[in-house]
């Protein structure tokens, strides 16, 4: 059997959907972790934060940066 081939825009939108769903189910489950993983809410609150700052700083600033520099095209 043939392996089945995606388009790359599709596979760039999938993994793009995947990374949001990540970043939307972690803090919904903030109230169910404390107790699970034994940390209090200030250790979460800084993981995700910290998380989240160094994604922006890490990835969607330069990547903004260099899509508009050199083009959506020749980034994707």
């Amino acid at each position: 059997m043939k392996p089945l081939q995606l388009p790359v825009l599709f596979q760039i939108a999938l993994v793009h959907m995947l990374s949001h769903m990540h970043v939307m189910t972690v803090p919904s489950l903030l109230p169910l972790l404390p107790a699970s993983i034994s940390v209090d809410f200030v250790e979460l609150g800084l993981a995700v934060s910290l998380f989240n700052i160094s994604s922006a700083l890490m990835m969607e600033i330069p990547m903004g940066f260099a899509s508009d520099r050199f083009g959506a095209r020749l980034m994707l």
